[in-house]
């Protein structure tokens, strides 16, 4: 089988539960180029949204001074 390269995309972003739009649209944009499908891709948009929300609201307190690093391998 053949070893295929392994992609990595960074994001950083306030503590502010509309930046979640920018880490929805980076799932997007991946998912689709490599071909995920519908049920592992609501999977995948459940799962993250929770975590960065998570890290937004209880990590951070939605303080806009502080950073949520998301790193997405593919």
């Amino acid at each position: 089988m053949p070893v295929k390269e392994l992609c990595t995309k960074f994001i950083r972003i306030e503590s502010t539960v509309g930046n979640l739009r920018v880490v929805e649209n980076a799932i997007d944009e991946i998912t689709a180029a490599i071909g995920i499908s519908q049920d592992d891709y609501g999977k995948i948009m459940v799962s993250a949204m929770e975590a960065v929300n998570n890290a937004i609201l209880h990590g951070n307190h939605s303080n806009p001074g502080k950073i949520v690093e998301i790193e997405i391998s593919y």
